[in-house]
């Protein structure tokens, strides 16, 4: 079995070293707990990013509103009802405008969720709860004892990619 050059790796074990990276790259991720830095000048809502290009809304009853890059250039915002094949939306040019349309239509479509994406909503600054931090720590991840609920909700919405 050959051993790559610079890496000390066997060539049969370059898979387990990309998924071992793209792990830790995840997990890294994982604490990344404020709106993504491109998206705070345009979203009212509590985007998680759940990749480079791509960010997920959680909405109430397993309901989530997806934005991501295609390999055509385009941001596409896809609604996935949960029970039934997600929706794929219009493609837009820019971020923001995906980002826009995809807030419109949870506010017109989804009014009972605005308490829940609401950025700015009271609720996120309070102590996580007893909850959210079981249900972290049952995934293995050991969250920081001072985290909000607002925090632990981004970071189960981080977990709940999977």
């Amino acid at each position: 079995m050959a051993i790559l050059p610079q890496t000390g790796v066997a060539e049969g074990g370059r898979r387990i070293v990309a998924e071992r990276a793209a792990l830790s790259l995840r997990e890294d991720r994982l604490f990344e707990l404020e709106m993504p830095a491109e998206l705070s000048y345009s979203a009212e809502f509590a985007w998680v990013k759940t990749g480079e290009t791509a960010y997920r809304l959680e909405l109430d009853s397993g309901i989530t509103v997806s934005i991501e890059l295609t390999m055509m250039g385009h941001w596409e915002t896809t609604i996935d009802p949960g029970s039934i094949e997600p929706h794929p939306m219009p493609g837009w040019e820019a971020l923001h405008d995906a980002v826009s349309f995809a807030e419109i239509w949870v506010s017109a479509r989804r009014p009972e969720a605005l308490p829940l994406v609401d950025s700015e909503a009271r609720w996120r600054r309070s102590p996580a709860s007893t909850k959210q931090l079981a249900l972290a720590a049952r995934r293995g991840i050991e969250a920081p004892t001072e985290m909000t609920k607002g925090q632990a909700s981004h970071l189960i919405a981080m977990l709940a990619k999977d």
